[in-house]
């Protein structure tokens, strides 16, 4: 079985992690797995296809892919991409964007060898029901892949999705290299930590409304009965954005005081295993998913509101906590977690042993290629485009 990949982002994100180690994972389990991706900027390398090169995945660059529309480039994309799938003889196209979908799947369509066409949506509340998503779900989709149950459920709902194609897939981590047996230096020593503070992460997209003052409010209230709190505020290189963090400096709340950090790739699996806790907040971005699972697999019990996809990952009391979104859970939680060092090495426990046996990339490959296979049973799925008042002719 041939699978070819096509991703068109040519930022190294957390979809593209995803998509580097799925393929190295599905390499590993000898499928014949390849990534079409963008090239870089002249004279710099395209990070995805670097990281994929590390990972030992093959990689494709016979086209310039870019986000947005621009229809001349789109069509020589496609015309280079039908190409390289009637010369490779690529038995499954796997689209991962909008972009990927409308070029690879109007290329799959138009070769001689027909190969199905895979779309994952990365969205944790599923495709938006645009005019151009029902476009290719209509008439380029011959299996949908979603991150969580309820994506699946909205999905089939909005596109009229047959359940034997649409799957639900969730985010998987690499459980060697976020490992809590592995030799990783002091970090809490660099930020005045010791071990009698209770350092917490807050995952939370930065914005200054009604959402960040009740998380703020919950912190404080935490602050005020457990001494010693501490919020590390991780990121990934750049400037931290957070509403902890002031032009002045770190917002202090009583004897809790956020420290912004910002670890490198090298050093980022350091910095999360400084934590006790991690604490997710919604609105969260995409890459949610993958942060729980890399707190999980690092033995870091996570605080996770009852509504959305993570509670489909956590189980409330076994391997993390589950609290309704508001102030006085949210403190309680952390104050609970605080006080109990032994219930959170339970929960880490647990939690590490949940993610090596349902969230590993061996089991994801497993699934994902299994799914593959049922869908080469299934042929490719012939529908007819439902028109729609809303719907507007598709750009390319």
């Amino acid at each position: 079985m041939k699978v070819l990949h096509v991703f068109s982002d040519t930022q190294w994100t957390g979809a593209a992690e995803q998509v580097v180690n799925l393929c190295r994972a599905l390499h590993e389990r000898c499928v014949d797995v390849t990534i079409a991706c963008a090239a870089g900027p002249p004279g710099v390398q395209s990070p995805v296809r670097e990281r994929a090169r590390e990972q030992g995945v093959r990689t494709l660059e016979p086209f310039q892919l870019r986000h947005g529309v621009d229809r001349a480039r789109n069509l020589r994309n496609i015309w280079s991409l039908r190409k390289c799938i009637a010369t490779e003889k690529f038995d499954i196209v796997h689209a991962h964007t909008q972009t990927d979908h409308l070029l690879g799947g109007f290329a799959a369509r138009h070769t001689g060898c027909t190969p199905l066409v895979v779309r994952t949506s990365h969205c944790s509340n599923s495709m938006a029901p645009t005019a151009a998503n029902r476009i290719l779900v209509a008439r380029y989709t011959d299996g949908l892949i979603t991150p969580s149950h309820a994506a699946r459920a909205r999905a089939m709902e909005t596109f009229a999705l047959p359940a034997d194609r649409v799957w639900t897939v969730h985010s998987a981590v690499d459980t060697l290299r976020f490992s809590p047996s592995m030799g990783l230096p002091d970090v809490r020593s660099r930020f005045g930590l010791s071990d009698e503070h209770f350092v917490l992460e807050v995952r939370q997209r930065a914005q200054g409304d009604l959402t960040s003052d009740r998380l703020l409010e919950a912190l404080e209230r935490a602050s005020r009965q457990v001494s010693g709190v501490r919020v590390l505020i991780l990121g990934c290189g750049g400037v931290v954005e957070s509403p902890f963090v002031q032009p002045s400096g770190p917002l202090r709340m009583h004897n809790c005081v956020a420290l912004p950090a910002q670890p490198c790739r090298d050093n980022y699996v350091a910095a999360l295993s400084a934590l006790d806790a991690r604490l997710f907040v919604p609105p969260f971005g995409e890459s949610a998913c993958t942060a729980l699972l890399e707190a999980m697999a690092l033995e870091k019990p996570c605080i996770v509101p009852e509504r959305g996809v993570l509670p489909e990952i956590v189980t409330q009391g076994v391997d993390g906590l589950v609290v309704r979104n508001d102030p006085l859970a949210i403190s309680g939680a952390i104050v609970r977690l605080a006080r109990a060092p032994r219930l959170r090495r339970n929960l880490g426990t647990n939690a590490r042993r949940k993610v090596v046996r349902d969230f590993s990339l061996n089991s994801q490959a497993s699934l994902v290629d299994n799914l593959y296979q049922s869908l080469i049973r299934l042929c490719p799925r012939k529908t007819r485009l439902r028109r729609s008042r809303r719907a507007r002719p598709l750009r390319m």
